[in-house]
């Protein structure tokens, strides 16, 4: 009983969080004054963490995940991998930055797995939908109050102006490819049906935002994600959740062509809109990434080391490709490893879909579509999109079978171990913040600073 109520208490502040810094960071940004949208994220992110592992250790009888022994090894080969790789790195120091941000994630999956296994479907699926609605609907209240003031400005609505809480609108839109699918739980549940017309709406809402911000990454990334969903699932509720998904798309569209396009062209003799084709830098990020590699094949470079990559054709401090990055900074080896990981990951997830298992479509629609814009974008760079990523990748696990052996009572001596690593880890990630090798110039990868002096 106290487990639940210590989960539920979590879950609440988790919510918390992400509102305080995603719809309302402007004004927490200047109460604490760090003076960057970016970096408040990664103090929230690293305080949730800190606070959650703290408050879990407080329920007595705690069990936790562990690997099976085939696991355990195969994990220690990746960790000895990845200190290899740090220990070869022009910088280890920013490298044990990076792996200590990892571990951090590592133990909040932990956690969030704990803390979901202790709660019906119903109360897991209703506290998803409510999550998505909540941060749909504040965002959407300031978003439409942008709109109405800058037609009474008589401006342009650009990319950016509509966003409230973000340093890049793309920040924004990596929480997007998360928050929209989790609207189509209301398909899929019965138990939701009556909120059908409200994140309709909303999901709607999101459309119109990802066209407004040229967001092409994240549709690519949704359209492709909806149709692998659809192809596998073999859920009663199919035909009404390809028929909520093309319709708040289509809705989304027509909002955005008489929003956007239409009233700034009628009565202002303006638009903002514009057709970008172009790679933004990326396809050149890439091929120096591929061939840099060849110069360190079996380590790479070290963690987090593109942010001090010397000769890039942009100074930007992530690759905009998880997959390069993992190339770049790990090695031929470890990419190879992790894209077969994720290969079978979703190769199952799939599969259980389409046999019917007790998968929730929905969360993989989330997880699935940010780990495709993550080819495209910084999602497993940003503090509040690598947050929210594992928290639905430990959802997804949901209703697996373990068994007892597989859980690990945490004694007092272990919970005082666990928080300890807990703290030095935070305090770790702590001590990069405005370091001197820091570059001033807002390419963010741990801080919006993230680029490094070579």
């Amino acid at each position: 009983m106290q487990l639940r109520i210590t989960s539920f208490s979590l879950l609440i502040v988790f919510l918390i969080t992400i509102i305080l810094g995603t719809v309302l960071a402007n004004r927490l940004t200047d109460i604490i004054e760090i003076g960057s949208l970016y970096d408040s994220k990664r103090f929230l992110a690293l305080l949730f963490i800190w606070f959650t592992v703290l408050f879990l250790c407080t329920t007595p009888h705690l069990k936790i995940l562990s690997p099976t022994p085939n696991q355990g090894l195969f994990l220690l080969a990746i960790i000895a991998c990845i200190i290899s790789s740090l220990v070869l790195s022009e910088h280890p120091y920013w490298s044990g930055v990076e792996l200590a941000n990892m571990i951090l994630l590592g133990i909040i999956f932990l956690c969030f797995y704990t803390i979901t296994k202790v709660l019906t479907r119903l109360e897991l699926v209703s506290y998803l939908f409510f999550f998505a609605v909540c941060f749909s609907a504040l965002h959407f209240f300031v978003y439409l109050l942008y709109l109405g003031f800058s037609y009474l400005e008589n401006g342009p609505t650009g990319i950016s102006n509509l966003i409230s809480g973000y340093d890049n609108v793309r920040f924004f839109n990596q929480l997007q490819v998360m928050i929209y699918p989790l609207l189509s739980l209301v398909v899929f549940f019965k138990s939701l049906h009556k909120y059908r017309k409200i994140a309709f709406i909303l999901a709607s809402l999101h459309c119109l935002a990802l066209l407004q911000t040229e967001a092409r990454g994240a549709v690519l990334s949704l359209f492709i994600t909806f149709n692998l969903i659809n192809y596998f699932s073999t859920h009663s509720s199919k035909k009404l959740f390809a028929s909520f998904v093309t319709k708040s798309f289509a809705i989304g569209f027509v909002l955005w062509l008489g929003l956007i396009v239409v009233i700034p062209s009628i009565f202002f003799n303006a638009t903002s809109v514009s057709l970008d084709t172009s790679s933004s830098g990326r396809l050149e990020l890439w091929l120096y990434a591929v061939n840099s590699i060849f110069e360190q094949p079996w380590f790479g470079f070290g963690p987090m080391s593109f942010a001090w990559g010397e000769g890039r054709p942009i100074a930007n401090a992530h690759l905009h490709n998880s997959l390069l990055q993992v190339l770049y900074e790990y090695g031929i080896p470890m990419f190879l490893v992790t894209l077969s990981l994720i290969f079978l990951y979703f190769k199952q997830a799939l599969s259980q879909l389409s046999a019917n298992h007790i998968v929730l479509e929905s969360v993989l629609f989330s997880v699935l579509s940010a780990a495709i814009y993550s080819l495209f974008s910084g999602v497993i760079v940003m503090p509040f999109s690598q947050l929210l990523l594992i928290f639905l990748v430990a959802v997804g696990s949901y209703g697996r079978q373990y068994s007892d052996k597989r859980f690990i009572t945490l004694g007092k001596g272990k919970k005082l171990m666990l928080c300890i690593l807990t703290t030095i880890l935070v305090g770790v990630v702590v001590s990069s913040f405005q370091h001197s090798e820091l570059k001033k110039t807002q390419h963010p990868r741990v801080w919006i600073d993230g680029a490094i002096d070579f």
